[in-house]
């Protein structure tokens, strides 16, 4: 059986005051929930300089998990996680509504991975990355959604150019409308 150990930390970072950050997991309570459905983590982060960026990371976390214990057994991780991202947006574009002229923009970037088996499904949308740590190193799974990695992937813009570029944390896809 898969041994899972995990911890989770959250850090406003060194730009913002507060923390738009919102993380949670869904551990298997049983063997047969491990076989059932397995393990999922999650982040969300809201989009720096949006309005209420935490209340759209809290609500897409919560459906994502809501949408993991609901979904049926042995569902397959990678259609599941889509359709999990898809249902947090909704939520997003629900809480942004709701809000009236305070939530207009409301976004966030998601981060999802999902354990059963031998298989890791990820999705993601944004720049909230995920890392494969293996041996004392990282590799990071996913490709940050902003202009400015387009633009390299574009080959307009080299790895350097990239990294120090203003557009490398304006984003080109986050969880809303």
């Amino acid at each position: 059986m898969l041994e899972v150990e995990f911890a989770q930390l959250s850090d406003p970072g060194l730009v913002r005051s507060r923390n738009e950050d919102y993380l949670g997991h869904v551990l298997p309570s049983s063997p047969a929930q491990v076989r059932s459905h397995g393990w999922l983590f999650a982040l969300a982060d809201g989009v720096g300089g949006q309005r209420q960026g935490e209340v759209a990371s809290r609500a897409a976390v919560e459906e994502i998990l809501g949408g993991f214990r609901r979904a049926p057994a042995m569902e397959s991780h990678g259609p599941l996680v889509n359709r999990l991202v898809q249902a947090a947006n909704a939520r997003i574009c629900d809480a942004e509504a709701m809000a009236g002229p305070a939530g207009t923009g409301m976004a966030s970037t998601v981060v999802v991975c999902a354990l059963r088996f031998d298989r890791a499904t990820v999705a993601h949308v944004g720049d909230s990355r995920a890392y494969l740590i293996r041996d004392g190193k990282a590799r990071v799974l996913t490709n940050d959604h902003t202009v400015a990695n387009e633009q390299l992937h574009l080959g307009i813009l080299s790895k350097t150019e990239a990294d120090s570029a203003s557009t490398r944390h304006i984003l080109r896809r986050s969880r809303t409308r």
